[in-house]
């Protein structure tokens, strides 16, 4: 049986939330499904947490599809407090090109405003 997409759902209520055909998830890692699914639901992907189906584990950014899944569950993350440290050493990491450290920090999902 070939699955040609992948449905996605909230973790939190069952909803169905998005479908991504197979060529948006086959072959492509966690990072670029969220991405995928960052332009179909106007959620970026740093406030996405994707699972397994059952729930059990959360699928890392780097993994990668083989194929795609029946069904993956996804958990939107609510912004994080401000900090005024965390501001400061984000916007030092973005003059210095420092994306490691940028990228470590955009996983607590920051208010942009």
């Amino acid at each position: 049986l070939q699955l040609t997409a992948m449905e996605v759902c909230s973790l939190v209520s069952g909803e169905r939330l998005a479908f991504l055909d197979a060529d948006h998830v086959e072959g492509k890692s966690a990072r670029a499904v969220k991405q995928s699914l960052a332009v179909q639901l106007g959620i970026p992907r740093f406030r996405q947490r994707l699972h397994v189906e059952d729930g059990s584990r959360q699928i890392l950014d780097d993994e990668v599809f083989a194929d795609a899944p029946g069904k993956v569950l996804l958990v939107l993350l609510a912004f994080a407090e401000p900090d005024g440290e965390a501001d400061s050493l984000m916007l030092a990491a973005c003059r210095s090109n420092n994306f490691m450290t940028l990228e470590e920090l955009l996983q607590h999902p920051r208010d942009p405003d």
